[in-house]
Formats: C-alpha cells, sequence, structure tokens
C-alpha cells in the first residue's frame, strides 16, 4: 500500500511479505515514511528500522551534504558526508565528517577541460595523475609512490582493447613488460601471454562465445553450447574430465550438473528461490532442504543429517535469532539498525557467549566486548588513520593486555611495519614469538623483504627473489633467502606450465589437473599427504589426509557449512560471514562456541568449561602452539589440516599464508580485475583486506563497496581467480573491468562505477573460460542482483560474504528514494557520494584502495542473504553482453528515447528512467527528469531487480 500527499508525493508505503512458519502464513508489514522540503525535493527516508536518511543538497554551491540518524529523542548521528559538484557534474571533493560536521578526511580532484580526472588526491594528501589519449583511453597512471604504469591499444579499433601492459619504476631504468594480449577484427581476445605463460583462444566462425581455450601448457578445453536456450556451456571437455550441464528448457536455470566424481541437482519453487539441492555419490545422495519466504527471506533449512535450521524476524525483517541443533544466536540492534549484540547459546549445557560491538560516527567498529561465562571478559580495541587504514588493535583480558598491535602503511597503503606487545605474541613456524616485522615490496606489489624481530633478541631477514629476464614472470617468486640459525638458508620454488606451485617451502610435491585444481600433496619422503577432489562446478567437494577416510564438504555461501566424514557429520553456525559455532550431531559434548574479531578471525573455541586460544601473524599464519580444534581459522576461512593452507573460494584457489601470496595465478591478469600481480594476496593490506573467494578482496566494514572504489591494475579490488559466468551487469560493472571506465566516488562507503562494457564483452568471452564452472555454484546473489554491495548487518538470514542467497534489490536506493519524484541533486547523490569524474580513470591503473577515502557505513543492513539462492551455471566463455560498446553498466532504452548520458550521475538517473546511457554526449539530467516526472513505475526500477512474479510482492 501506499499514501501520497496533496502534491502527489509519496509519504509512506508498506509492502509485505509473506513467511511460512509452522504451516502458518505470517504477515511481516514494513512500512518507510518520505518527507520533502517545500520545493518538492526529497530530503529524509525512514525505514522500517526507524533509521532515517536525511539529504541535504545546496544548488547554490552544489554540496549535498547526507547522513544517517537514529529516532531516538536526541538522534544518534553517522555515516556523515559531503561532496561538491564541478560543472561537468563530478565530484570536485569529497568529505567524510564527524557527527558534528567535522571533517575527518577528504579527497580532491582535479580536471582537465574535456571533465577527465587528471589528479587524485586521497585523505592523505598523496597524489596520482593520470594520462589520456585522443579517445581518452587513459594510457599512464603515476602512483603516489612514481610508479607509472602504461598501457598501449588495438590499432584497429577505437575500443580500449588494451594489447600491453608495462611498469616502471621510480627508481628504473626501463619498463617491464607484464603482459601482451591480442584481438580479432570481431574485438574477441584471440591470445594473452603473461611471463612464459600463453594461453589461446580459439572460435567457432563468427561465433561470440569461445569454442576451444588452449592453456600455457597446452591442454585443450572444448565448450559445447546450446544456444537456443542459454548462452551457458552445456559441456566441457578437458584432457582429464568432462563436465555437463542441463537447464530448464522454460527458464533457463541450471538444473543439473555432473562430471567423473559427483552429480548435483536442483529444485526451484515457483518465485525461482532454490527449494531442493541433491548431491549423488557412489550412489548415495545427500539431500538440502531450503525454506524460503516470498520476499526471499530464508526461513530454514533441512540438511542430509537432519540437523534444521531456523530463522526468526523481528518486527523490521531483521533476524531476531537462529536455530540449529544445539546452537542458538540472538541478536539486538541499535537505534541506527547496527548490529549491537550478538548471544551464542550451547543448549545442551546452557553456556553463552555474547559479544557486544561499539561503533564510531563513521560506522566503524572500535570496540568489541566478548563475555564467556566462568572466563575473563575479553575486550578488542581499535582505532583508525583518516583514510580508514586500521591504526591499532589492542586485545586485553579484563587489564591484562594479550596482544597489542601496531600498524603502518607505505606510500600505496600496503602493510610496511607490524609491531606487537602483550603476552600472547604471534609465532612463527619455528615457535619465535614476533616483537615486530617490516614488509618491503617493489613496484609489481611483491614482497621482496621482510625483517621479523623476536623477543629474544634475534632476528631474520628474509629475501624474496622472482623470476627475471625474458620470458620470466617477474611476479612469480623463486627463493627465499633467511638469516636466523632456526629457517633453512634457502628455500626453492618449483612452478609448471601453467604458473602453479608444484614445490612449495617445505619440498611438498603439489600436483594438479587440466583446470589448475589442487590433486594431491605428496609430503618430501614421498609420502602421500592429501587428495583434493572437485564437483563440475569446480569446487572442493571432499578431503582425504594421508591413510583416513575420505571428507565430505558442504557449502552455504562461500562458507563452510557440513562436514561429513563416515557417520560423523560436523556443521557450522554463522551470522552471515560470522562464524558462530561448530556442533558434531548426536555428540552434544562435542559442541563449540567461538569468539572471533572484526574480521571474523577465530581468536578462542569455548568447549564446555575449556578456552582454547589462537594467535595469528600479519599474514595468517597461526601459531604452532595453538590448539584450536575448529578447522576455521584466519578470517573465518577453513584451514587446510594437511598443509596450513587456505583453500578460499570453496577450495578452488590455495593461499599459503607463511609464502603469504596465492600458489596459482589469476587468469585476468595483469589487463584485468585480476590486477597487476596475479600472485598477490589481499593488495599487500591483510590487515584492512579479506579474501574469502580466493578471486576477489573486500575492505573490512565495506563490504563489497570497494569495488567502488578502485577496480584496475594497481590495487585493484580482485586479487586473483575468476570471475562468475553468470553475473549480473552491475557486478560485471566491477567484478569483470579490464578497459578505462570503471571508477568510484566513495565517501561513506558507497562507490558509484561506470563501467566499460567492451571490457565485459571481452572478459565475459575469456574469464570464465580458463577451468572454473562457476565461482559461486549454489547461490545467487552475484547472479541476480547487486544488493550485497552495499553493507553488512545481520538483519537477514544467511547474509553471506560475497556470496549469499537471494539477494533484495539495492536497499540503499529501494529504502532513499523508491516510488518518489527524483530530482537532480536526489540523482547525483547516493548516500553522499556524488559522481565524478574518477568514474573515467579508477579501473584502469587506479592505486590501491587503501588511498582512497574508506569512511565505511555499517548502518546498512546486510543486503541480500535471503533465501537459499540458485546454483551458478558452468563458465561462460561467451562476451558479456555482446555487442554493447563502452561506457556504461545496464542499456535500459526506453521506445523512442535515443538520448545518451554521460558519467555516473547520469546513468543512475538512468536506471530509473529507462532512457539508454552512454558517455559521449552530455546531456542534462534535469531534463531527463522532467519528461519522466510522473512515471513511477519506470523510476522504481531497482538496480538488480527482478521480474515480478504475478501475486508476488517484493519484499522492500
Amino acid at each position: 500500500s501506499a499514501s501520497y500527499d496533496v502534491r502527489g508525493l509519496l509519504v509512506a508505503d508498506t509492502v509485505s511479505d509473506w513467511l511460512l512458519i509452522d504451516a502458518t502464513l505470517r504477515e511481516l508489514p514494513l512500512t518507510s515514511t518520505y518527507q520533502y522540503d517545500d520545493w518538492g525535493e526529497q530530503y529524509s527516508v525512514t525505514g522500517p528500522d526507524k533509521v532515517t536518511q536525511v539529504t541535504q543538497s545546496n544548488p547554490i554551491l552544489k554540496t549535498v551534504r547526507s547522513w544517517v540518524q537514529s529516532s531516538d529523542a536526541t538522534p544518534l548521528i553517522s555515516g556523515m558526508s559531503e561532496v561538491k559538484t564541478n560543472t561537468f557534474g563530478k565530484s570536485e571533493w569529497s568529505k567524510a565528517l564527524d557527527a558534528s560536521g567535522g571533517m575527518v578526511s577528504q579527497i580532491d580532484y582535479v580536471y582537465d577541460g574535456l571533465g577527465r580526472c587528471i589528479q587524485e588526491i586521497d585523505p592523505m594528501r598523496q597524489s596520482t595523475l593520470f594520462s589520456y589519449d585522443a579517445r581518452s583511453r587513459l594510457v599512464k597512471t603515476t602512483l603516489p609512490d612514481r610508479t607509472v604504469v602504461e598501457k598501449d591499444y588495438a590499432g584497429h579499433s577505437t575500443e580500449a582493447l588494451p594489447i600491453s601492459i608495462r611498469v616502471k619504476a621510480a627508481d628504473a631504468p626501463d619498463a617491464t613488460l607484464l603482459g601482451e594480449q591480442s584481438y580479432d577484427g570481431l574485438d574477441r581476445q584471440t591470445h594473452i601471454k603473461v611471463g612464459p605463460r600463453t594461453t589461446r583462444y580459439l572460435y567457432d566462425g563468427g561465433q561470440m562465445q569461445i569454442d576451444r581455450l588452449i592453456t600455457p601448457g597446452n591442454r585443450t578445453i572444448h565448450y559445447e553450447y546450446q544456444l537456443g536456450l542459454t548462452d551457458q556451456p552445456v559441456r566441457t571437455i578437458a584432457d582429464d574430465e568432462q563436465a555437463d550441464f542441463t537447464y530448464d528448457s522454460a527458464t533457463a536455470s541450471i538444473s543439473s550438473s555432473q562430471n567423473s566424481h559427483s552429480r548435483s541437482e536442483f529444485d526451484y519453487d515457483l518465485f525461482g528461490q532454490l527449494k531442493r539441492e541433491r548431491r549423488i555419490e557412489s550412489g548415495q545422495t545427500w539431500e538440502t532442504v531450503f525454506s524460503t519466504s516470498m520476499g526471499g527471506r530464508q526461513l530454514g533449512r533441512l540438511d542430509a543429517s537432519g540437523l534444521k535450521t531456523a530463522y526468526e524476524y523481528d518486527p523490521q525483517g531483521r533476524v531476531k535469532s537462529v536455530k540449529q541443533g544445539q546452537l542458538q544466536a540472538d541478536f539486538d540492534y541499535s537505534s541506527l539498525g547496527q548490529l549491537n549484540w550478538t548471544i551464542t547459546t550451547d543448549l545442551s549445557r546452557g553456556h553463552t557467549l555474547k559479544t557486544t560491538v561499539g561503533y564510531d560516527d563513521q560506522g566503524r567498529e572500535i570496540e568489541r566486548t566478548v563475555e564467556l561465562q566462568g572466563h575473563e571478559t575479553h575486550r578488542i580495541s581499535q582505532t583508525w588513520r583518516r583514510d580508514g587504514k586500521l591504526l591499532t588493535r589492542h586485545l586485553q583480558a579484563e587489564e591484562r593486555s594479550l596482544l597489542d598491535e601496531r600498524f603502518e602503511y607505505d606510500i600505496r597503503g600496503r602493510l610496511h611495519v607490524h609491531t606487537c606487545g602483550g603476552d600472547c605474541l604471534p609465532q612463527d613456524r619455528y615457535g619465535n614469538p614476533i616483537q615486530q616485522q617490516c614488509f618491503y615490496f617493489d613496484a609489481l606489489d611483491n614482497i621482496t623483504k621482510v625483517n621479523s624481530t623476536f623477543v629474544d633478541g634475534s632476528s631474520d631477514e628474509a629475501t624474496f627473489y622472482f623470476a627475471s629476464g625474458d620470458p620470466g614472470d617477474p611476479t612469480q617468486l623463486q627463493r627465499i633467502d633467511h638469516t636466523h640459525t632456526a629457517y633453512p638458508p634457502s628455500v626453492s620454488l618449483k612452478y609448471d606450465l601453467e604458473g602453479n606451485l608444484v614445490r612449495d617451502e617445505n619440498a611438498q610435491q603439489l600436483a594438479y589437473d587440466s583446470q589448475s585444481r589442487l590433486l594431491s600433496v605428496t609430503t618430501v619422503e614421498d609420502v602421500a599427504a592429501g587428495q583434493y577432489r572437485y564437483d563440475a562446478h569446480n569446487h572442493l567437494v571432499a578431503v582425504q589426509q594421508a591413510e583416513q577416510h575420505e571428507t565430505l564438504r558442504f557449502y552455504q555461501g562461500e562458507r563452510l557449512a557440513t562436514l561429513v566424514q563416515d557417520s560423523k557429520t560436523t556443521s557450522f553456525l554463522y551470522d552471515g560471514a560470522n562464524p558462530l559455532g561448530q556442533q558434531v550431531v548426536g555428540d552434544e559434548p562435542q559442541t563449540l562456541l567461538f569468539m572471533s574479531d572484526a574480521k571474523q578471525t577465530i581468536l578462542a573455541e569455548s568447549q564446555a568449561e575449556q578456552l582454547r586460544t589462537a594467535v595469528y601473524s600479519a599474514y595468517g599464519e597461526r601459531s604452532p602452539n595453538s590448539d584450536l580444534r575448529s578447522l576455521l581459522g584466519f578470517n573465518g576461512e577453513v584451514r587446510d589440516e594437511i598443509s596450513g593452507w587456505y583453500l578460499l573460494g570453496r577450495g578452488y584457489r590455495a593461499y599459503n599464508p607463511t609464502l603469504m601470496r596465492f600458489h596459482s595465478p589469476d587468469s585476468l591478469s595483469p589487463f584485468g580485475a585480476g590486477g597487476l600481480n596475479p600472485y598477490v594476496y589481499c593488495l599487500g593490506d591483510p590487515i584492512g583486506l579479506v579474501d574469502p573467494t580466493g578471486h576477489m578482496s573486500r575492505g573490512l566494514f565495506l563490504g563489497l563497496n570497494i569495488a567502488g572504489l578502485v577496480l584496475g591494475i594497481i590495487g585493484t579490488v580482485a586479487t586473483g581467480g575468476l570471475v562468475a559466468p553468470a553475473l549480473s551487469a552491475q557486478f560485471a560493472a566491477f567484478a569483470v573491468a579490464q578497459t578505462a571506465g570503471v571508477a568510484a566516488v566513495v565517501t561513506g562507503g558507497i562507490g558509484i562505477y561506470t563501467p566499460d562494457l567492451q571490457a565485459k564483452k571481452v572478459l565475459g568471452g575469456i574469464s570464465t573460460a580458463v577451468g572454473i564452472v562457476s565461482l559461486l555454484a549454489g547461490v545467487a546473489t552475484i547472479a541476480t542482483g547487486s544488493s550485497k554491495w552495499f553493507g553488512k548487518g545481520a538483519n537477514m538470514a544467511g547474509s553471506d560474504d560475497l556470496t549469499s542467497p537471494a539477494p533484495l534489490e539495492n536497499y540503499f536506493v529501494k529504502r532513499s528514494i523508491p516510488k518518489a519524484k527524483l530530482t537532480p541533486a536526489q540523482v547525483q547523490k547516493v548516500e553522499g557520494i556524488s559522481a565524478s569524474s574518477q568514474t573515467d580513470i579508477s579501473a584502469d591503473f587506479g592505486k590501491t584502495f587503501a588511498t582512497q577515502s574508506t569512511q565505511t557505513d555499517s548502518l546498512q543492513p546486510g543486503i541480500g542473504s535471503l533465501g537459499s539462492g540458485k546454483p551458478q551455471p558452468p563458465p561462460n566463455p561467451n562476451p558479456f553482453l555482446d555487442g554493447i560498446r563502452a561506457g556504461v553498466t545496464l542499456r535500459k532504452t526506453t521506445a523512442g528515447s535515443s538520448s545518451q548520458l554521460t558519467g555516473p550521475t547520469n546513468e543512475l538517473a538512468a536506471f530509473f528512467t529507462g532512457i539508454q546511457p552512454g558517455r559521449k554526449t552530455p546531456f542534462s539530467v534535469k531534463g531527463i527528469l522532467k519528461k519522466t516526472e510522473g512515471i513511477r513505475a519506470q523510476q522504481t526500477s531497482m538496480i538488480g531487480e527482478k521480474p515480478r512474479v504475478p501475486g508476488a510482492q517484493s519484499f522492500f
């Protein structure tokens, strides 16, 4: 229902979700209210949680100030920001402000006469310079440390088709060639060469989908299609494996997948949400059943062991509690909508663990208190730099200091110094307590030296050597030399033709299949340490350790949900990406409660009266004296028992915390979203970034919003791996950006991006054809929308890190300007973010996101993790959005309209008006809005909105 005032402006609306609980259909009405000024400009929106988003626009000064406030008698204010636009409609500066309006940080932009950003000055007052060619393609970026990144483009096209990329350090006489690639007359990529590795792509006639991919090791992967139904492959044939995929003839949703190891089947309800998922192996079937509301809220899950997970929601539609077997978690929220506390209970013993979180007025976590029955109260306090980098972190038990950490960063935002104090210092692999570590980087983000100082006064200087000469890969680590007597004097590494590590620092032998998936690890004594098995989607589904029986793995989103070994079933309980507890079905004494920090790292586990702890180095190496029994560890990820590595992204890509890098290269490097360095972890900042997928880093409290900060060669958000084939256009805008044109302005943690669709055309045809058969199978967050990009909170069941089931539409847009008339000021800003010509520059050669403003907004509820979600199809080597050229994320057209829009401001307007966007011809936003005034149906076309089912209600 909706209410309007005498001017015809929407003042309130109520949208209902329907929850089927215990055979009873319950209505969940959610009401939002809207207020306007005397000119009919909407200046506030109050959501169902009574949190108000306020916007103040000054058309004279061309500024927009926005913040979020509570409904208290004396309102609490958070996330205040202010943006000033220039005559191009792009940001001249953007500020993050405290609750009283005082400046916290500022980013400044300088433009040329064509409205292209030529300089950016970040909150730490470091400058990045940009240069363009005559076609406005970014050709050179000079980073704060004077590193220069240059690109050349294909001569046959005016599109941004890069054919080479070079990097020149400030003190280097010559530039280093990182990669070369080529295109045919249809702009299809035909080959890419990185160091000694050359990958080739072959096509069938004029078909845009890849027919064959030939790897650097001369292995061939063939793709078959049923183009009348879907452009996703129906079969992939590699040298050592064939995978088959079937799709529903009516909806084209994937219905089954199969390889030589297992078969997966998927059933959906009338609303297109996953209802059942089955895995069939050796005649045995494991089935998981999902229960989801009409609005996409996950109500329950029943796994193969019979363990039931049930969710309960409060009147505001947020998760109130979740119960899973012997574990229960209850949640409480502040008047600003932030998660206030979580109480996790072991129901079998009545033990509880309460975690209370405090935030600053930028929405960043500054304090975490953990209270566990029978044990000391633990507190974690944090302080931040003005650019959003973590400055200090202090763990205490009562008044006793356990671990006091301080962090320093280099000019490019990479972790330079990590200093530790307290009673529980991190230890290296040989048990030496670490007092300080200094990390040194080259221009390519390689760690070239680490100086470690230990408590006993001794030290180690580790020097890293990389491949050199032609055709060596300058990012491939070859040798490490140490000076400490506890370390081997020198460690040599070895790689296969695909660039995968085959001999590690312990002289273990690693074996891979044709798609670079880790198959086995063999010790130096030639003893099999472990074997790994995958499904048709390239997900790790089974691990066998030494002579033990095989352990099956089941996932929810990117997180491990269940382990099955013989008759033993172990299940994990999460609040989104945050692990809360673990239990063994039918064995109540084995139930664990987890104590974690803001990065979801497991610091301790409680089992009955016992408390077991763990400490980690800056890059996640667990101290050898840790006695945790859970597999979860650094950043809440699964730690491989065999090797100590983290097999990220459902087990596809191995991260080694000892080497501080990935074992396998990113196929999207160096031209695409993988960044300059295909092996780097978290862009050199493991403190402020996490990487739950093994493919895409994200900020500590930004969720996926850092994708709006910077995408590109330097400091790309993606740190490795491939992009899912069925990504939504919105996510593809930043996840597969390959050429100039993707960027964002961020003040308050939300970015606006303007991608180059030629990039997607190329990457859509290449990225997913290199062996990944679905980055995100089993979930549909990215496949169906971009709603999760705008925040995290425990307000929805299943709220996950990168890939949660069934997302809602963009929450901010939904709650800030739904169904109401849009004004130019409102189009120009989204939660304090005005469009900036940073959108012209960040994608290709942007610097590390750390140099951007990273003020966060923790107030936005965890968008999108509703329902069980859909499984993803296999890799789509089909060019993404074929035929669409550079300029924008989406091209929505309205009959009779052919006007083109310029920049993210007008692109956002295009989302609502349906007018076709572009980047060539400037166009008045106000004129567009006048034409669309009163066409509210079009104005409510939200980002990522799915087609409506007759009779169904949208959540918001």
